[in-house]
């Protein structure tokens, strides 16, 4: 006959009863964060961890390089030459992590880390006039040019070869890239 301690027993009984209403209350949490899981709180999670990434749009397009930038209503993706490619967030149909790393699935309920729209970052460099090329939705070869203005919802481009200007709905837009 062995002599046990009752009070011991009582004292593992209640371990081992908070570890399974622990693990119990963990798996509820990581219910929540998958069901709480918005698109681009999974993208600004992705940017952080730099992990590359395939990113695809509906116009067919797809670009591969790390989400450095999230914004309100974009994206900002570095390819590996350095180029930065701005994309709506309303044009991205998927993003893929390199498939070599293992994801879980999506839980990121957090905010853009950028509180900027792709308009506010074109009114910050129009005084640049830089040479921009776009995508615009419905349009798969693109509109080269000069940005020469930004407005409240229009953003006016003068087009390469002298071929006028282009006024450009900034709702219409799905890429963007600067051309040096």
């Amino acid at each position: 006959m062995t002599d046990r301690d009752p009070y011991q027993d009582l004292l593992d009984e209640s371990r081992h009863r908070e570890a399974l209403e622990e693990r119990a209350r963990e798996r509820w949490l990581e219910s929540q964060l998958r069901e709480d899981a918005r698109f681009v709180g999974t993208l600004t999670d992705l940017a952080e961890q730099g992990v590359v990434v395939t990113l695809r749009t509906g116009s067919g397009a797809t670009h591969q390089g790390w989400l450095s930038a999230v914004g309100i209503d974009h994206v900002v993706l570095r390819a590996p030459s350095g180029h930065l490619t701005y994309v709506a967030l309303d044009a991205v149909t998927d993003v893929r992590p390199e498939p070599d790393v293992r994801h879980e699935a999506a839980a990121g309920d957090r905010d853009p880390a950028l509180d900027r729209t792709l308009a506010e970052v074109l009114a910050r460099v129009v005084h640049e006039r830089p040479r921009i090329h776009l995508r615009v939705r419905g349009d798969a070869d693109g509109i080269a040019g000069q940005l020469c203005g930004v407005g409240r919802d229009v953003l006016s481009l003068r087009l390469d070869g002298g071929r006028g200007t282009s006024y450009v709905s900034l709702t219409a837009i799905t890429e963007l890239a600067f051309v040096s």
